[in-house]
């Protein structure tokens, strides 16, 4: 330790304060008058509390300066989040739900006290940390080039790395820290007590929601960038200080969830853990990759095979289309005896959605087929969102009633829903391991093939998830800009999946895009079949301007792929020949 640069050396005595802060506070009243948590959680805080700035410690024993410094700036781009998110128990106690800290009484105006304030130095003290810390948090610098260069593999070797190298481990910090934050944005818990009411972040009072915004923002931004802009020393350190603030947030719901009277367990911080722990992961050392002498590079992240990654993918959409196959079949809510047998109409649109992802799925078998695809899958996949979340939103409605249980067909339907998410997250990364290996320096956006169908394409699907695709008297369907709710977020991923394939196909070679655009096409095709699948539930019902915006939609993503697939003719780039460097691995006084 004595090793660190002594502007660093102060911001790790900082951070140090600040998380004995973060670690005695819980320990102490943190609302006058004093309330006890839901359960014993002083030592989990305690831990927690410590955790990311522990992170740092380990490094800065090891004498790693860059990872040292790179967890000090992660856990600095929390610390404003999770202020915000504590001081919500300052401004009104009863909309924090925040029972490892206190249960409040509706009978009671609850006050900040000492507990809370430590909370919020805790986290001051760990930005003035992660702020003295810049500069030293991995930024890349490449070695100068020497004025004489002995051999071609000298040259190989101080040549400026190829663009676009780095999108595989890119792509694959994003789509993990996504998914943290996505489990971070959902409800902490489920509530049957009244004082406790359990909110999303999105639904939450203006604190929390601020807090709770700033933090899911926060996870994404620290596992991008530690992919793409630093010096891969510190990769470890970036990637282990985010996931430990992870867990730091989500474990406190995953155990008020089990311990505390009256709440029951959502999926929100399983998923946050589940991402977490894939962060972890990822820091951990590969000890199987060796350089030529036969030593370990702990420095370098080697991403899986492409047709290992094509087969999980495609055992993941069978997965994904089975169960939801079974959810759709199977009942999504049991009801008590008194009350008479009613059919369920949500569970339908996963029919089309199942069938959809498992011939995907299917097809990734196929070695010819499997890269052709594997685009396809990364956008269709939410098709098995948007339907699942509306049967998920169907039976929690209806386990409002006394009585009423969840059914063997949410279950599945769920087991879908993250299979479907697994299928995604390894097309991806097979696409960035696919990217690696080809030469994209004679790509060109093709930005006027295809423009028409493809912009109309994307207005249309605004419209065709924005609003309602069935219209009855007495309906009223979720939507984005209006009733909100659980289903509501099968639309918005559903938009932001489509509008994502518009953008990034003029960015790709033609076929890739084309197929971008089918993945697209594909889910406006579940949006479209709602519609006739699900018009029973409603007397009275009619197709509403939803169904007619998605029809229209998906003829403009079927001209618009076809377009852009017949658009350029020239051979597909060659792969970048693979040259072995026999002084990778070496230390510098070797070379």
């Amino acid at each position: 330790m004595a090793d660190l640069p002594p502007r660093l050396r102060s911001a790790l005595g900082v951070a140090l304060v600040g998380a004995v802060a973060l670690a005695v506070g819980p320990l102490l009243p943190v609302v006058s008058p004093p309330t006890s948590p839901g359960f014993t959680s002083g030592p989990l805080l305690f831990i927690t509390g410590l955790l990311p700035v522990a992170v740092a410690v380990a490094f800065a024993l090891r004498g790693r300066t860059l990872a040292t410094g790179g967890a000090l700036i992660v856990a600095a781009l929390f610390a404003p989040g999770r202020a915000f998110a504590d001081a919500q128990l300052a401004a009104d106690s009863s909309q924090a739900a925040r029972p490892e800290l206190v249960t409040p009484n509706l009978l009671t105006v609850l006050h900040g006290s000492i507990g809370l304030w430590l909370l919020v130095a805790g986290h001051l003290l760990t930005l003035i940390a992660g702020v003295l810390a810049i500069g030293y948090g991995g930024q890349a610098e490449r070695e100068p080039e020497p004025a004489f260069v002995q051999s071609a593999d000298e040259a190989d070797e101080y040549a400026p790395p190829r663009p676009n190298s780095r999108q595989g481990p890119i792509f694959l910090g994003l789509a993990l820290g996504i998914l943290t934050a996505v489990g971070l944005l959902a409800a902490p818990f489920a509530s049957a007590d009244p004082s406790l009411v359990a909110h999303d972040v999105l639904d939450s009072a203006p604190w929390a929601l601020a807090g709770g915004v700033l933090i899911a923002l926060a996870v994404p931004v620290a596992s991008t960038i530690a992919m793409a802009a630093i010096d891969p020393v510190a990769v470890r350190g970036w990637l282990f200080a985010a996931a430990a603030v992870a867990l730091a947030v989500a474990l406190p719901s995953v155990l008020s969830g089990l311990l505390v009277d009256g709440l029951n367990p959502s999926a929100g911080p399983y998923v946050a853990v589940l991402g977490a722990l894939c962060l972890i992961g990822m820091a951990l050392p590969n000890r199987n990759a060796t350089s030529p002498v036969g030593e370990a590079d702990e420095t370098e992240l080697v991403l899986p095979g492409q047709h290992r990654l094509h087969r999980v993918a495609g055992v993941a959409g069978l997965v994904a289309g089975l169960a939801a196959l079974l959810g759709a079949f199977t009942p999504l809510y049991v009801l008590p005896a008194d009350i008479p047998p009613a059919e369920s109409f949500a569970g339908r649109p996963l029919i089309p959605a199942g069938l959809l992802i498992g011939l995907l799925g299917a097809a990734m078998f196929v070695p010819r087929w499997a890269a052709s695809v594997r685009p396809v899958l990364a956008v269709a996949w939410t098709a098995v969102v948007v339907a699942g979340l509306d049967a998920v939103d169907t039976t929690l409605t209806a386990t409002q009633i006394t009585g009423v249980g969840v059914g063997f067909g949410s279950w599945v339907t769920v087991v879908a829903i993250v299979a479907a998410l697994v299928a995604a997250c390894c097309a991806g990364i097979a696409g960035g391991v696919e990217r690696d290996d080809v030469d994209l320096t004679e790509v060109r956006p093709r930005f006027t093939a295809a423009l028409g169908p493809v912009a109309a394409g994307a207005l249309l699907a605004i419209g065709a998830f924005g609003l309602p695709v069935l219209r009855a008297p007495d309906l009223v369907e979720p939507g984005l800009w209006s009733n909100f709710r659980i289903e509501s977020w099968g639309l918005l991923i559903g938009l932001i999946a489509v509008l994502a394939a518009v953008v990034l196909a003029p960015f790709c070679r033609p076929a890739r895009g084309a197929a971008l655009l089918a993945g697209a096409a594909g889910v406006l095709l579940v949006r479209t079949l709602e519609m006739p699948l699900t018009s029973a539930r409603a007397a009275g019902s009619s197709a509403g301007p939803g169904v007619w915006l998605a029809l229209a939609g998906l003829v403009a993503m079927i001209v618009g792929a076809a377009w852009l697939g017949l658009s350029d003719r020239t051979p597909t780039p060659a792969r970048r020949p693979h040259r072995p460097n026999p002084n990778r691995g070496r230390s510098t006084a070797a070379k």
